[in-house]
């Protein structure tokens, strides 16, 4: 049998060399100086997805009640481009090269100094192959017990190119994809506060009278003309029984995007007439979650042909002589509303929210629907905003994925 050669299916051109096999051991040599905090040597903190940064920064749940007297407690020592990991949290991706520089952190974390380059060592570590294997080793018998000690990550085996000049490209092109991504989170973070802080703001009654709005204060059912609902397959028909028409359930649409794909259940011409009888779903129609994720809603585009809804889904039709239907939208995504949401909201495991208090949910709207329109307009701008940068930050992220896929062995 001949042995298959290990080459990569992409590669720069100047690079035909075989790729070679070796142990972490023969690349990682563990870093365990301790030391106490100091100017030279700040206190940091790793956490999954965000990698060594400064306390300050840590996005998940704050820790320092773990370190009282912490200027008379020993730290582990870690240098820019440590690989870094946590023994207990690998699974959930807690691996990283410390990008941010000399510092302490606690000791249960463990830190490596790469013999390679730590650019291409991040890429090889923070792969989904990679933990897979190093998760082999995990032991515990309780889940959130459950460790990989460092002396089996060393055990693992990878491939990597035979030469430091290959090895520092592939690093060095990635790391640049992922400093793109990167700036466009940061873009799409700014955005998104401006969006939040518009949308808590221009719906505020001391912002409608600081810009002589008149407004009146009313019930959801007092400018909606039809709410209803779809069908239960399991009582009216057959899903995916070799229809062509859409089924649209709340997993269906989010974000103010709705997605018609082959993940979407499928309905026949039967049942898909069944359902227009009780909802005639027509354009500038509300779709609006009324399970799990409640309070998420779509505004219907152009009318619909070969899909509706399920059961899980209300269908709010605005009194158009009384309400903008694009304003609607955004009402309905507005901080106070979504909070009436959440508070009658039933169920513990399965929530969910009932036809007659969405029905009820108070309002306030401006008299004037020309300025309902400028006001829809405005906040719209942002969503698109926030939803290019996002579809953006996706392509990166499938574009990076197909490039590991093809660049490593």
């Amino acid at each position: 049998m001949v042995e298959e050669k290990m080459i990569p299916e992409l590669r720069f051109v100047e690079f035909d060399d075989e790729w070679e096999e070796k142990s972490l051991e023969e690349i990682l040599s563990r870093r365990k100086k301790v030391q106490k905090i100091s100017k030279e040597a700040p206190l940091l903190a790793f956490a999954s997805g965000q990698g060594v940064i400064p306390r300050s920064e840590r996005k998940t749940n704050n820790r320092d009640f773990l370190t009282k007297d912490s200027a008379n407690k020993n730290y582990l020592l870690t240098e820019y481009d440590d690989i870094v990991y946590n023994p207990s949290n690998l699974k959930y991706g807690a691996i990283d090269r410390n990008s941010y520089g000399k510092g302490v952190i606690s000791p249960i974390y463990v830190t490596f100094v790469s013999n390679i380059s730590p650019l291409f060592m991040e890429h090889i570590v923070k792969s989904y192959n990679f933990q897979q294997k190093a998760l082999r080793y995990e032991e515990g018998t309780v889940t959130k017990r459950q460790s990989v000690h460092p002396n089996d990550i060393i055990k693992i085996k990878i491939k990597i190119p035979k030469t430091e000049n290959e090895r520092i490209k592939i690093g060095s092109f990635l790391s640049l994809i992922d400093k793109k991504i990167g700036l466009l989170e940061e873009k799409y973070q700014k955005n998104a506060i401006l969006k939040n802080y518009y949308y808590s703001t221009m719906f505020n009654i001391n912002t409608l009278d600081t810009l002589k709005i008149e407004y009146e204060e009313l019930f959801l059912e007092d400018i909606v003309t039809k709410f209803s609902t779809g069908l239960n397959p399991r009582k009216n028909f057959k899903l995916n029984d070799g229809g062509d028409n859409f089924y649209v359930t709340i997993k269906n649409f989010e974000n103010g995007i709705l997605n018609l794909d082959d993940k979407c259940d499928k309905i026949d011409d039967i049942a898909l007439n069944l359902i227009n009888k009780r909802s005639d779903l027509k354009k500038d129609d509300l779709l609006f979650a009324s399970i799990g994720r409640v309070g998420e809603v779509y505004l219907i585009k152009e009318d619909p042909v070969n899909w509706n809804i399920n059961e899980s889904v209300f269908s709010l039709r605005a009194n158009k002589k009384r309400v903008n239907p694009k304003f609607l939208y955004c009402l309905m995504k507005e901080d106070k509303i979504q909070h009436y949401f959440d508070t009658h909201i039933t169920g513990s495991t399965f929530k969910s929210i009932k036809m007659k208090d969405l029905r009820k949910t108070p309002i306030t709207l401006p008299c004037d629907i020309s300025k309902q329109e400028y006001i829809a307009d405005f906040l719209l701008k942002f969503d698109k905003k926030c939803y290019l940068v996002e579809k953006q930050i996706k392509c990166f992220n499938q574009f990076k994925k197909g490039l590991l896929q093809k660049m490593f062995i």
